[in-house]
């Protein structure tokens, strides 16, 4: 059973503001990660052994880079939807992209709390 096609036009401003929301959580990642590299480094000049924060020169780009990755996932799920409602056909449903990106913000934010624990103790 395919999707039907959409015929309201208000599903192409609900596909901008979910445009628009993508954006935001991506630049949201973009900073954090910048933040956590650079408190990283400053830790690490806080720091005499210079052992602070072990994970965040590696970490944050990470988030950087996660953060990009969004962005443009969601300019690519943006012009796919677009497409398809100019012309009235089906939406496209790719979960792929969506459920990778979820994992990977899921599998940094849990190796960013192990490492914080393990700064604590």
């Amino acid at each position: 059973m395919s999707p039907e096609p959409l015929t309201d036009p208000r599903a192409l401003l609900a596909a901008e503001r979910t445009l628009l929301a993508w954006l935001r959580t991506g630049l949201s990642l973009i900073t954090f990660g910048f933040v956590i590299a650079r408190l990283g480094s400053w830790l690490a000049a806080q720091e005499a052994s210079g052992a602070a924060m072990v994970g965040a020169r590696w970490i944050g780009p990470l988030f950087g880079a996660l953060g990009s990755l969004a962005n443009l996932l969601a300019l690519v799920r943006y012009l796919a939807f677009r497409r398809a409602i100019l012309a009235n056909a089906a939406s496209p449903t790719s979960r792929l992209a969506l459920m990778s990106f979820a994992g990977s913000v899921a599998v940094l934010g849990a190796i960013l709390s192990a490492l914080v624990f393990m700064q604590l103790f």
